[in-house]
Protein backbone atom coordinates (compact mmCIF):
# COMPACT_ATOMS: atom_id res chain seq x y z
CA UNK A 1 0.00 0.00 0.00
CA UNK A 2 1.30 4.09 -0.64
CA UNK A 3 2.20 6.05 1.79
CA UNK A 4 -1.49 8.19 0.93
CA UNK A 5 -3.58 4.90 1.04
CA UNK A 6 -1.79 4.27 4.53
CA UNK A 7 -2.77 7.40 5.52
CA UNK A 8 -6.41 7.50 4.28
CA UNK A 9 -6.52 4.03 6.54
CA UNK A 10 -5.13 5.60 9.99
CA UNK A 11 -7.30 9.11 8.98
CA UNK A 12 -10.54 6.97 8.93
CA UNK A 13 -9.72 4.54 12.04
CA UNK A 14 -8.90 7.21 14.22
CA UNK A 15 -11.80 9.05 13.26
CA UNK A 16 -13.95 5.63 14.47
CA UNK A 17 -11.97 5.59 17.20
CA UNK A 18 -12.74 8.86 18.16
CA UNK A 19 -15.87 8.84 17.40
CA UNK A 20 -16.37 5.82 19.91
CA UNK A 21 -15.69 7.88 22.85
CA UNK A 22 -18.45 9.45 22.43
CA UNK A 23 -20.78 6.65 22.67
CA UNK A 24 -18.64 5.87 26.63
CA UNK A 25 -19.95 6.77 29.82
CA UNK A 26 -16.56 7.54 30.95
CA UNK A 27 -13.06 8.63 28.74
CA UNK A 28 -10.11 6.26 29.44
CA UNK A 29 -7.08 7.95 30.01
CA UNK A 30 -4.80 6.26 27.01
CA UNK A 31 -5.81 3.74 24.68
CA UNK A 32 -7.09 0.92 26.42
CA UNK A 33 -7.99 -2.38 25.16
CA UNK A 34 -11.19 -1.27 23.68
CA UNK A 35 -9.86 1.49 21.68
CA UNK A 36 -6.77 -0.81 20.26
CA UNK A 37 -9.02 -3.00 18.92
CA UNK A 38 -11.28 -1.04 17.29
CA UNK A 39 -8.63 0.33 15.80
CA UNK A 40 -6.92 -2.82 14.83
CA UNK A 41 -10.50 -4.15 12.75
CA UNK A 42 -10.61 -0.11 11.46
CA UNK A 43 -7.36 -0.69 9.79
CA UNK A 44 -7.75 -3.77 8.63
CA UNK A 45 -11.12 -2.90 7.00
CA UNK A 46 -9.75 -0.30 5.13
CA UNK A 47 -6.56 -1.49 4.20
CA UNK A 48 -7.49 -5.13 3.15
CA UNK A 49 -4.65 -6.74 4.37
CA UNK A 50 -1.72 -6.74 7.10
CA UNK A 51 1.24 -5.05 4.97
CA UNK A 52 1.79 -2.39 7.49
CA UNK A 53 -0.28 -2.88 9.65
CA UNK A 54 1.87 -3.30 12.91
CA UNK A 55 3.30 0.79 11.91
CA UNK A 56 -0.52 1.86 11.55
CA UNK A 57 -1.26 0.31 14.62
CA UNK A 58 1.55 1.87 16.27
CA UNK A 59 1.16 5.52 15.34
CA UNK A 60 -3.36 4.95 15.60
CA UNK A 61 -2.77 3.63 19.18
CA UNK A 62 0.16 6.94 20.04
CA UNK A 63 -2.00 9.61 18.46
CA UNK A 64 -5.05 8.08 20.34
CA UNK A 65 -3.07 8.17 23.74
CA UNK A 66 -1.74 11.95 22.86
CA UNK A 67 -4.94 12.98 22.32
CA UNK A 68 -6.54 11.10 25.78
CA UNK A 69 -3.97 12.92 27.50
CA UNK A 70 -4.83 16.45 25.92
CA UNK A 71 -6.94 18.67 28.33
CA UNK A 72 -9.26 20.72 25.58
CA UNK A 73 -10.41 17.48 23.94
CA UNK A 74 -10.92 15.90 27.32
CA UNK A 75 -12.86 18.80 27.85
CA UNK A 76 -14.77 18.55 24.20
CA UNK A 77 -15.34 14.83 24.23
CA UNK A 78 -17.08 15.20 28.50
CA UNK A 79 -19.80 12.35 29.10
CA UNK A 80 -21.48 14.62 31.02
CA UNK A 81 -22.18 17.24 28.07
CA UNK A 82 -26.20 16.97 27.76
CA UNK A 83 -26.44 17.77 24.15
CA UNK A 84 -23.16 16.00 21.78
CA UNK A 85 -23.49 14.13 18.60
CA UNK A 86 -20.55 11.66 16.61
CA UNK A 87 -21.07 11.89 12.81
CA UNK A 88 -23.99 14.34 12.62
CA UNK A 89 -25.80 14.56 9.53
CA UNK A 90 -27.05 17.59 8.53
CA UNK A 91 -28.18 19.40 4.88
CA UNK A 92 -27.46 22.91 3.80
CA UNK A 93 -29.77 24.23 1.30
CA UNK A 94 -28.93 26.87 -0.65
CA UNK A 95 -29.83 28.75 -3.82
CA UNK A 96 -27.82 26.04 -5.85
CA UNK A 97 -29.25 22.88 -4.17
CA UNK A 98 -29.00 20.61 -1.06
CA UNK A 99 -25.80 19.84 0.84
CA UNK A 100 -25.23 16.98 2.82
CA UNK A 101 -22.55 17.21 5.68
CA UNK A 102 -21.63 15.13 8.26
CA UNK A 103 -19.65 16.68 11.31
CA UNK A 104 -17.39 14.48 12.92
CA UNK A 105 -18.42 15.79 16.89
CA UNK A 106 -20.85 18.38 17.46
CA UNK A 107 -21.18 19.53 21.11
CA UNK A 108 -23.15 22.65 23.32
CA UNK A 109 -20.69 23.94 26.05
CA UNK A 110 -23.43 25.75 28.29
CA UNK A 111 -21.07 27.27 30.72
CA UNK A 112 -20.71 29.53 27.89
CA UNK A 113 -23.91 29.34 25.62
CA UNK A 114 -21.58 28.31 22.70
CA UNK A 115 -22.05 25.14 20.10
CA UNK A 116 -18.45 23.62 18.66
CA UNK A 117 -18.37 21.44 15.49
CA UNK A 118 -15.16 19.37 15.65
CA UNK A 119 -13.67 18.34 12.63
CA UNK A 120 -10.82 15.44 13.37
CA UNK A 121 -7.49 15.55 11.17
CA UNK A 122 -4.91 12.56 11.06
CA UNK A 123 -2.37 14.87 9.22
CA UNK A 124 1.00 15.66 11.05
CA UNK A 125 3.59 17.88 10.54
CA UNK A 126 6.15 15.20 9.58
CA UNK A 127 3.77 13.88 7.29
CA UNK A 128 3.38 17.24 5.58
CA UNK A 129 7.17 18.37 5.91
CA UNK A 130 8.27 14.89 3.75
CA UNK A 131 10.35 14.44 0.94
CA UNK A 132 9.65 17.02 -1.01
CA UNK A 133 9.94 19.93 1.59
CA UNK A 134 12.58 21.86 1.27
CA UNK A 135 14.26 22.70 4.87
CA UNK A 136 14.85 26.60 5.36
CA UNK A 137 17.70 27.72 7.31
CA UNK A 138 16.89 28.48 10.69
CA UNK A 139 13.95 27.39 11.26
CA UNK A 140 12.32 26.08 13.98
CA UNK A 141 10.03 23.00 14.82
CA UNK A 142 7.71 25.67 16.06
CA UNK A 143 7.71 27.37 12.68
CA UNK A 144 7.12 24.21 11.18
CA UNK A 145 3.70 23.16 13.07
CA UNK A 146 3.42 26.65 12.26
CA UNK A 147 2.97 26.96 9.07
CA UNK A 148 1.70 23.44 9.13
CA UNK A 149 -1.43 24.89 10.83
CA UNK A 150 -1.93 28.00 8.56
CA UNK A 151 -1.80 25.07 5.22
CA UNK A 152 -4.43 23.51 7.48
CA UNK A 153 -6.40 25.68 7.89
CA UNK A 154 -6.35 27.47 4.49
CA UNK A 155 -7.35 24.12 3.17
CA UNK A 156 -10.19 23.14 5.56
CA UNK A 157 -11.09 26.30 6.24
CA UNK A 158 -14.12 26.73 2.96
CA UNK A 159 -15.80 23.20 5.01
CA UNK A 160 -15.57 24.52 8.40
CA UNK A 161 -17.76 27.76 7.03
CA UNK A 162 -20.30 25.19 5.32
CA UNK A 163 -20.39 23.84 8.25
CA UNK A 164 -20.87 26.99 10.51
CA UNK A 165 -23.26 27.99 7.80
CA UNK A 166 -25.36 24.70 8.17
CA UNK A 167 -25.56 24.82 12.06
CA UNK A 168 -26.34 28.18 12.36
CA UNK A 169 -29.66 27.88 10.11
CA UNK A 170 -30.53 25.44 13.00
CA UNK A 171 -29.03 27.01 16.30
CA UNK A 172 -28.23 30.40 15.94
CA UNK A 173 -25.32 32.54 16.33
CA UNK A 174 -22.81 31.35 18.67
CA UNK A 175 -20.95 28.45 16.63
CA UNK A 176 -17.38 27.56 17.61
CA UNK A 177 -15.31 25.19 14.78
CA UNK A 178 -12.12 23.51 15.75
CA UNK A 179 -9.52 21.55 13.20
CA UNK A 180 -8.68 18.90 15.65
CA UNK A 181 -4.84 16.91 15.02
CA UNK A 182 -5.00 13.48 17.21
CA UNK A 183 -1.29 13.37 16.30
CA UNK A 184 -1.18 16.71 17.86
CA UNK A 185 -3.08 16.62 20.76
Amino acid sequence: MNDQGAARALGTALHRCLESLVHRAALPPAADDSLRALLRVSLLDTLGSVAGLADLQRRGEAALSRSLADPWLRWALDPARGERRAEYALSLAREEGATALVLDYFFYDSARDEYWIVDYKSASVAAASAPSATPVSGASSADGLSDFLDRQLALYRPQLQTYREAVSALYGPGIRCALYFASLG
